[in-house]
Parts: C-alpha cells; structure tokens; sequence
C-alpha cells in the first residue's frame, strides 16, 4: 500500500518531487529494500510500479539511482528470458498441458 501511495504522489505532483530534500526522504529506503529483496520476490513487482513512477517524476534526479536499477533490471530480463527458453525447448515439448511462463519479472524490468 504504501509503494503505491508513493507512486501515486509521484504521479500527481510529478516534478515537484525533484528537489534533494524530498529525494533524500524517499530515495533510500526504496533503494535499500530494492536491495535487500531478491529477484523471485513477489514484492519485488509492486517496488518496481512505485519505482517506475517515481523515477519518472524525478527525471535526472533519479540519475543517481538509476544505474544499479537499470543493471538489475537487465540482470531480471537476462534470467527470466533463459528461463523461458528453458521452458519452451524442454519443458513443453514433453508436457501435455502448456502453462504460462511468469512473465511479470520479464515486463516490469
């Protein structure tokens, strides 16, 4: 809930937010949690929706942040995209039901 409350003000006051004392209230416990989370961690998606929106309303005040995010994010594309392959070329070709990869990892990153 409270990911989403501040993605929410993020997403109405939009650049109001950039200014260094709101950045340094709100910046390092995000980050802290973004990384303590692991990458299968379902709480990992909602810090990424509330991450999304405030990077946005920050705009080069995120610059800070955004290069261990970005690394992380390519690191999630990179594993989820070897996990579906994985799964298309042994799991479904000897399976009778086809089941939907979790794709939620792949599109917030």
């Amino acid at each position: 809930i409270l990911y989403d409350a501040l993605g929410t003000l993020a997403d109405v006051v939009r650049s109001e937010l950039n200014k260094a004392e709101y950045i340094q209230i709100i910046m390092p416990p995000l980050i802290k949690k973004w990384n303590e989370l692991t990458d299968e961690d379902p709480n990992l998606l909602p810090l990424f929706n509330c991450l999304t929106s405030i990077a946005a309303a920050l705009g080069t005040g995120f610059a800070p942040f955004a290069p261990p995010v970005f690394l992380r994010c390519m690191k999630l594309i990179e594993i989820n995209l070897i996990k579906q392959s994985v799964l298309i070329f042994f799991y479904f070709p000897y399976s009778s039901e086809r089941e939907p990869t979790e794709r939620d990892f792949l599109v917030c990153s």
